[in-house]
């Protein structure tokens, strides 16, 4: 869970987010100084830091404490390690440590966006699901369920389906259901007929990577199409 994936306002998310940032800043200040006094490690724990704070927060903090870190790696580079304006090698390096730490706060702003339009989308396809008035049920390859929305609690008479194997709770008119094929096969949509009394059932099969979970939808018979 992030910090602002709970209704906040965004400014109560900026504030918070920036004092993380200046706390953190104000505690490394004198670490840097004492353990590292012939070289600052600013940029690489401003980077940390950013992409900390883009898995915690929305894009606008993120680019808020991007802003207020940039001085403060910069004036690490100028004043806690040797730094001479006149030596090119020097001058060169202090430039490329800057846009390269510029380019980290502008990943880490997109970051922080795709994560949240994904959450985002995560969040409604779940609502969508929970609100749907027939039985949708979420199962992973070992056959346990791992969600189900209350039209499936309810039709499987159980609040607490979640960790009991799906066959086990699924009423039955006898028809065979071979629930390891279901992720073997190549067909991803598969629709069994009368499986469960007066209800046909649609298995659709997830795929993200190496995790797989099966989708299943209990339709009333009088409600199919």
């Amino acid at each position: 869970m992030t910090l602002d994936s709970q209704p906040r306002s965004p400014s109560k998310s900026l504030l918070i987010a920036l004092l993380i940032t200046c706390g953190f800043i104000a505690i490394f200040i004198p670490l840097d100084r004492v353990l590292f006094p012939q070289v600052t490690l600013a940029p690489l724990f401003g980077a940390i830091l950013l992409f900390g704070l883009s898995l915690l927060f929305r894009p606008l903090p993120t680019i808020a404490c991007f802003l207020v870190t940039l001085p403060y790696v910069m004036l690490s580079m100028i004043f806690l390690a040797p730094f001479d304006p006149t030596n090119s090698v020097i001058l060169t390096r202090f430039w490329v440590r800057t846009m390269t730490f510029v380019t980290v706060g502008i990943v880490s702003a997109m970051a922080s966006y795709f994560r949240c339009r994904l959450v985002d989308m995560l969040g409604q396809t779940k609502q969508l699901l929970f609100e749907l008035p027939v039985a949708v049920v979420l199962s992973n390859s070992s056959g346990r369920i791992t969600w189900a929305n209350p039209a499936a609690r309810l039709m499987l008479g159980s609040v607490s389906l979640v960790g009991r194997h799906f066959l086990t709770v699924l009423p039955s008119d006898g028809t065979p259901i071979d629930y390891d094929a279901l992720f073997n096969s190549t067909n991803s949509d598969a629709y069994v007929r009368r499986a469960v009394p007066d209800h046909g059932v649609r298995f659709m099969r997830l795929s993200a990577g190496r995790s797989q979970t099966l989708v299943t939808v209990l339709l009333p018979i009088d409600k199919e199409k």
